[in-house]
């Protein structure tokens, strides 16, 4: 009797763990940075990028990262610097994860820097960085407006 119970123990550890694991950002389709190479890339074609904050177990994360699969979104994310940070574990990324409460995932516009661009969706507020994780439309709009910026430059 002890024996299944630790036995089942072990694998609900084992399953939750493999599932904190398997969140598919669709890097087959999408050309993902690190936040190092991403701020490089930034750097080096003087442009502004996208950097998406996350953590492992957070499951609104996993449900954001399908909005990544859409045909649309892989389409404008093309020329666009994507950067992908785990929250929990990326140093460099402390003062996104604290800016504007904290929470994942963030979808924050950048520049080459890694400075946050403000006023892309308006005056601060409350989980600005918060896009529909069911629903592409706004991400869409932010790579568009990601790439008129780069435009300009």
């Amino acid at each position: 009797m002890i024996r299944k119970l630790i036995l089942s123990v072990i694998l609900c550890v084992i399953s939750v763990t493999a599932a904190a694991e398997d969140i598919d950002w669709n890097s087959d389709e999408i050309n993902w940075h690190t936040y190092e190479s991403g701020i490089k890339e930034l750097q080096s074609s003087n442009s502004y990028g996208v950097i998406v904050l996350y953590a492992d177990w957070c499951s609104v994360c996993k449900m954001y990262s399908k909005v990544f699969k859409d045909s649309a979104v892989v389409s404008a994310s093309k020329g666009v610097t994507l950067i992908k940070a785990n929250a929990e574990t990326e140093l460099k990324v402390k003062a996104l994860k604290e800016y504007d409460q904290k929470y994942v995932p963030k979808t924050i516009v950048i520049d080459k820097n890694g400075q946050i661009v403000s006023g892309i969706f308006g005056e601060k507020r409350d989980y600005m960085f918060f896009l529909p994780a069911d629903n592409p439309e706004i991400l869409l709009e932010l790579l568009g407006i990601v790439k008129s910026l780069n435009e300009r430059v």
